[in-house]
């Protein structure tokens, strides 16, 4: 039997970052290092798994700043987090709707679903590969 996983979903744009967390509250953060690193902090405190779309380079910073820290972080596929998120009937699309997508989605993949970020997934291609 897997333990429970616990993840935080996050939607990732080019100025912000829409959280929600394991409990369902949510936030909007500035996308900067601070906002990165205290929620990185939350993450390690609740030994969470940060999950997160591909979104080009706005992913980046976030996924290098897990790896640094040794919280683990998911890349899922924004097309299955859509699927997953009609499927739930929301159909409808918000940051805010989209960051509690997110965690659902990955907290419903089986363990091996899950592409976790490493090291080399950063280092081939300016963006991530699975």
């Amino acid at each position: 039997m897997n333990p429970v996983r616990i993840h935080i979903g996050v939607d990732v744009g080019k100025d912000s970052l829409d959280i929600c967390y394991p409990d369902g509250t949510k936030e909007k953060v500035r996308n900067i290092k601070s906002c990165r690193t205290k929620l990185i902090k939350k993450a390690l405190k609740l030994g969470a798994i940060i999950s997160f779309e591909a979104t080009g380079p706005y992913e980046e910073p976030l996924a290098e700043e897990c790896l640094a820290r040794g919280v683990r972080a998911v890349r899922l596929d924004a097309w299955g987090t859509r699927k997953y998120a009609e499927s739930q009937g929301r159909i409808e699309k918000t940051d805010a709707i989209d960051c509690e997508m997110i965690r659902d989605y990955a907290m419903s993949l089986k363990d091996e679903k899950l592409h976790f970020i490493k090291r080399a997934h950063l280092s081939n291609s300016p963006h991530f590969t699975s």
